[in-house]
């Protein structure tokens, strides 16, 4: 009997001494990782701190957004072409401004909606082809400029902004206009005078007696 106890003791201890061994090994003291927290405690604030720094760093890759933007303002144009008032005008921004050829084509979101949702009803929406585009910026505004080929007008040039509206990019401001050519720039300047002087500034007078 002594001799089966003894054994018994010995298995006790044992077992006494490996969870000492246990207990130490996950839990060491602060001297051993360095700092006034054990090593555990430690780990899982990295690991928190990791898991609500990883979205954040998500959304500033600058490779996903200039991808995202290009996108989108395929989007933006393509659905220009087809026409689709709701698809199109969903990809402005709440105080979106477009502004066009003409001089006095300078429209808010809903000025812009009225203009063309005629002619989107009637199917004829306008069609730019993108031969190339540049995006700059960081953050959540970013700008861009592209040149555009339109069958009637030739080349263009858009030019905007673009804002992060709840994760998803959407024009700010977008600005249209005629890619005239330098040898006949002067010439199309005169013609379109003639249309219209009224934007003309008025003469400066010398303050000099006649």
């Amino acid at each position: 009997m002594k001799k089966s106890n003894h054994r018994m003791n010995d298995r006790v201890e044992g077992f006494s001494q490996g969870r000492e061994v246990w207990q130490w090994s996950k839990r060491p003291s602060a001297k051993s990782v360095g700092c006034s927290i054990p090593l555990d405690r430690a780990l899982r604030r990295v690991f928190l701190l990791a898991l609500f720094l990883l979205p954040w760093g998500v959304f500033s890759n600058p490779s996903a957004d200039q991808s995202a933007i290009h996108q989108m303002l395929d989007q933006f144009h393509e659905l220009a072409s087809q026409a689709d008032f709701e698809g199109y005008f969903g990809l402005y921004h709440p105080e979106g401004v477009f502004i066009g050829t003409d001089a006095e084509e300078r429209w808010d979101l809903e000025a812009f909606k009225a203009y063309a949702k005629p002619h989107f009803d009637e199917g004829k929406g306008w069609t730019y082809r993108v031969l190339e585009r540049h995006l700059a910026g960081e953050g959540e505004i970013r700008w861009f400029d592209e040149l555009l080929w339109n069958d009637r007008l030739g080349p263009c040039r858009g030019s905007g902004v673009v804002a992060r509206v709840n994760g998803e990019w959407r024009v700010r401001h977008y600005v249209l206009s005629l890619a005239v050519p330098n040898e006949i720039a002067a010439a199309v300047g005169e013609q379109a005078m003639s249309v219209d002087q009224s934007l003309a500034p008025a003469e400066e007078s010398s303050g000099a007696p006649d």
